[in-house]
């Protein structure tokens, strides 16, 4: 799971943090009841007495010392127990009560990611992505393929249907080979004939992989690319999750107003990621001849060259989910 260090540590000091209230609860607890129950105390140094007593004996040669003691710490902890019941106690009153009881809130079952801290990054992750709450719906899960003509002729022969279930599998595909092949993807086409959905489809499924993925309306992408470049002004603002995370979702390219500048910035991030073999999913309303009138020759090229391009057709299917 490719977190960065910082990510990772996050995480983890989560994990120190509720690790070390569990401590401190059992040790209150612990002071609590010998506080209220003298005899407690009293059994518990008795049984530390007798263990270091034992253990004298056994250097002098004593074979029965070890018999002899767990014979006195069995009936000092009978009588404990007793008191503890009769006082509405736990036996394990003084042990944390750790969330995980796999790895006692270590996050790690010996050398091995515990279940529950692979849940915690995943769960960062779907934070980290800004679209937690829309991929609960949007999903391969929920595609529903009924939105798309099977009559209608639209590219090379093909209806609606085969056009969409081709763009399908290319990106259960990309999804199936995202760590070895590293592909980038561009999907172009009217609004509402889901592009964005599609998007959302492949981050969920790679997010519950552990794969970091960041999604951006392009307004927000170039407002941050903005701000990266104010940084030196004062600006406080940590952009680097831009270059560093698996994929990088950039939805609807073309709403932002540009400029050379922002032309410029869309370059160096795109080509700093490809030459880092990072992933990028770019969902534009423009067709590709419009993207290279409206960006640089630079920007067009790195696209032209590095990504695969997919048109959808269709209606907008927002409305008709309206009219259903």
């Amino acid at each position: 799971m490719a977190l960065t260090n910082s990510q990772y540590d996050a995480i983890m000091r989560d994990f120190d943090r509720r690790r070390n209230a569990h401590i401190l609860e059992a040790t209150l607890r612990k002071r609590e009841i010998l506080n209220t129950l003298p005899r407690v105390r009293e059994i518990e140094d008795e049984i530390s007495l007798s263990f270091k007593d034992a253990a004298l004996k056994r250097i002098h040669g004593d074979k029965n010392a070890s018999a002899d003691f767990e014979v006195i710490r069995k009936k000092l902890e009978e009588e404990k127990a007793q008191i503890l019941r009769q006082n509405g106690y736990d036996m394990d009153y003084s042990a944390p009560h750790f969330d995980c009881p796999l790895c006692n809130d270590t996050g790690y079952v010996g050398s091995e990611k515990c279940r529950c801290l692979k849940s915690a990054i995943i769960s960062y992750l779907y934070e980290l992505s800004r679209i937690k709450d829309r991929l609960l719906v949007e999903n391969f899960d929920t595609l529903n393929m009924d939105y798309y003509s099977k009559e209608r002729q639209v590219i090379k022969g093909r209806t609606e249907y085969e056009n969409m279930e081709l763009i399908v599998n290319a990106s259960k595909d990309f999804v199936k080979k995202f760590h070895t092949d590293h592909k980038n993807l561009f999907f172009t086409g009217n609004v509402g004939c889901g592009k964005t959905f599609l998007t959302n489809c492949i981050a969920k499924e790679l997010i519950e992989q552990g794969v970091p993925v960041v999604y951006l309306p392009s307004s927000e992408f170039f407002a941050e690319l903005n701000k990266r470049r104010l940084m030196d002004g004062g600006v406080n603002s940590d952009t680097s999750y831009i270059d560093e995370c698996e994929l990088l979702i950039i939805d609807d390219l073309g709403t932002e107003l540009t400029n050379e500048r922002m032309n410029s910035d869309l370059f160096t991030v795109l080509n700093s990621r490809i030459n880092n073999s990072l992933s990028t999913i770019i969902s534009t309303n423009f067709s590709l001849p419009s993207i290279k009138e409206r960006y640089s020759e630079r920007v067009y090229s790195r696209l032209y060259g590095s990504f695969e391009f997919y048109q959808f057709f269709g209606d907008d299917i927002r409305k008709k989910r309206k009219n259903h």
